[in-house]
């Protein structure tokens, strides 16, 4: 899995673990563009969950929007 190669977190996602207010908080069409999701708040920060982690305009977009 490519987050294990990265050292990166790899969550288990269930449609119940999202926050719906937290995705509500950017338009779906930046979500389908950039192939990211917001999973939960962790404090101050947002965890997101990312088709391709590597994809740097994907993580941008990300920090624009939480």
């Amino acid at each position: 899995m490519l987050a294990d190669q990265l050292g990166l977190a790899s969550p288990t996602l269930d449609a119940a673990a999202f926050d719906l207010t937290l995705i509500r908080r950017a338009p779906l069409a930046v979500y389908r563009t950039h192939a990211f999701l917001p999973l939960r708040r962790d404090g101050q920060r947002a965890v997101v969950v990312f088709a391709d982690p590597t994809d740097a305009t994907a993580v941008e977009a990300a920090r624009k929007a939480f």
